[in-house]
């Protein structure tokens, strides 16, 4: 159990795994004082550490898929690009990496990926295979399938750059209509954890104004099963509107 706990486990640095955990632990403080005004409470809502770090990290690595497919479209695209002001297909992809630098940083790391690439090709390395490893390192479908059908057309004698360009207009399509969704989406999402809020804010409320009003739900068995029902009702609430929320292009 303990393994399944680590920052790698969860595929977080230490640094982001610990600031979550810090968080989780907050929201147990809170959840445990307002809804069974015990540390006991605290004890009993442990658990929630495990899923909420874990949710955690499903969303940022969700987040981080995004970005690195976005900037791995814009790449393709600069690489179309080139072949059109007619560069070769090597020195298409030295322009990419070129660009991507200006975009994002000499130290984002689909950039090094890019840079990557043209330092093989000029050590004599086959350019299908630095694509290959490209798309390894980068763990994105999209970049695997490319390096497949690039591999397969250069092997056959293929059109290369016909394939390249229409691959690369493929993913700004999809990545403008991935963008559109998301901007919907984001109003949406803004108004999902509003309304999650909302009860939280209610008992701290109540607490605050009127602590007579809870008084009966507090220090009895009856008063905690009824919060842990809401408490439930809550989390389950909160997992089925993150996971409508998750809309796959």
């Amino acid at each position: 159990m303990l393994q399944r706990c680590t920052p790698q486990a969860f595929g977080l640095t230490k640094k982001e795994y610990f600031k979550e955990l810090f968080i989780g632990l907050l929201l147990c403080g809170l959840y445990g004082f307002l809804f069974y005004n015990s540390p006991a409470g605290c004890l009993l809502l442990s658990p929630y550490l495990y899923f909420y770090v874990k949710e955690a990290a499903e969303e940022m690595s969700a987040k981080k898929k995004r970005g690195t497919e976005k900037k791995f479209t814009d790449g393709l695209t600069s690489v179309s690009c080139a072949l059109d002001a007619g560069y070769s297909m090597d020195r298409a992809f030295a322009e990419a990496a070129h660009e991507l630098k200006n975009l994002y940083g000499a130290r984002d790391f689909v950039t090094r990926e890019f840079v990557n690439v043209d330092v093989q090709v000029r050590r004599a390395i086959r350019l299908e295979i630095a694509i290959a490893e490209m798309a390894e390192h980068l763990d994105i479908q999209e970049a695997m399938d490319f390096a497949l059908v690039f591999q397969y057309a250069r092997r056959t004698g293929g059109n290369l750059i016909a394939i390249v360009r229409s691959y690369a207009k493929h993913l700004s399509e999809r990545q403008e209509v991935e963008d559109e969704i998301q901007t919907v989406l984001s109003g949406r999402l803004f108004e999902q954890k509003v309304l999650r809020a909302m009860p939280v804010a209610l008992v701290a409320f109540l607490r605050l104004s009127s602590p007579e009003f809870l008084a009966p739900l507090y220090g009895n068995v009856m008063g905690v099963l009824v919060m842990s029902v809401c408490l439930v009702v809550l989390f389950l609430a909160s997992a089925f509107g993150r996971r409508i929320g998750r809309i796959e292009v």
